[in-house]
């Protein structure tokens, strides 16, 4: 069981990373909209 919650909490942090550049770029394409 412990090793099965490890691989859980492996792919929540691989989500995490992932969905954080998706996040920036769209803070960053808000910001272009405003800018133009």
């Amino acid at each position: 069981m412990r090793r099965s919650l490890g691989e859980r909490q492996g792919i929540d942090e691989r989500v995490k990373l992932r969905e954080l550049p998706r996040r920036v770029e769209m803070k960053v394409m808000m910001e272009n909209d405003l800018d133009l």
